[in-house]
């Protein structure tokens, strides 16, 4: 839901607020280090385009946002918080050959760059 936000640093903030020290957030947002979507933005660089396929308006909700580790890492020494513990996911993969996929699902596996970033974010305390 982050990713559909105009400030989600700020809701981040709030929801601290909320929180005793040690309290945890979790959350599930869309991994900046995709590894489909970092081919599939190369291929619309080479064939002269500006398009990226995570704002496409071709597929609502339309994501305004996407997270690295290291955002997380950047904002919570700012604002009072650490990750806890954090994992990856692949999801599913789509417009490629079906052969392909099980190799992609490793590569991304092994990288760290499936498709979803899971976070458990930690109030300092």
């Amino acid at each position: 839901m982050l990713e559909h936000l105009r400030d989600p640093a700020m809701v981040i903030e709030r929801a601290l607020g909320w929180l005793r020290p040690g309290g945890i957030i979790h959350a599930e947002v869309p991994n900046a280090r995709h590894l489909m979507a970092r081919l599939i933005n190369g291929w619309f660089r080479l064939i002269g385009t500006s398009f990226v396929t995570q704002i496409s308006p071709m597929h609502a909700p339309y994501h305004l946002y996407e997270f690295t580790l290291d955002s997380f890492a950047c904002h919570g020494a700012r604002v009072g918080y650490g990750v806890a513990a954090h994992w990856v996911d692949v999801c599913s993969i789509r417009h490629v050959p079906a052969f392909t996929r099980p190799l992609f699902g490793r590569i991304m596996a092994a990288t760290g760059t499936g498709m979803q970033l899971t976070v458990f974010l930690r109030k300092a305390g």
